[in-house]
């Protein structure tokens, strides 16, 4: 995977990952702190963008570690992990167009697996907020 496609999911979740935060940080932090974390500056943007690739590392992790569940069980289905792999390495092997195709469609799926989190994460924050 290039390294550009890494860092572009790792943003897209840590984004997504950020929304959840912010209940969490207004309580945590100090209002002055927390407004200045937020304030349209370099300083405050550099440490947001630090805590979006840092969130985004994070909640890829857990939802891998979550979903590895339902992976088994899919690749159970489907003759077991190492006939995937086996498969998988053919496609890898055969042209570039279906290697850029299948790395596509698991860049799409991590991020769906980690927004999904995301997005439960999301719920329950502001029903805590409330």
């Amino acid at each position: 995977m290039k390294t550009t496609n890494l860092l572009a999911e790792l943003f897209v979740i840590g984004v997504w990952g950020l929304i959840w935060c912010i209940p969490i940080f207004k309580e945590i932090l100090n209002p002055k702190y927390f407004n200045y974390l937020f304030s349209p500056n370099f300083n405050s943007a550099i440490i947001i963008l630090a805590i979006i690739y840092f969130l985004g590392m994070c909640v890829n992790f857990l939802s891998d570690l979550i979903f590895s569940y339902f992976d088994k069980k899919i690749a159970e289905k489907h003759g077991g992990k190492n006939m995937l792999h086996g498969l998988r390495s053919r496609i890898l092997l055969s042209t570039s167009d279906a290697s850029n195709y299948m790395f596509q469609r698991r860049s799409f799926i991590r991020i769906f697996r980690a927004n999904t989190f995301n997005f439960i994460l999301i719920l329950i924050s502001f029903i805590i907020d409330l």
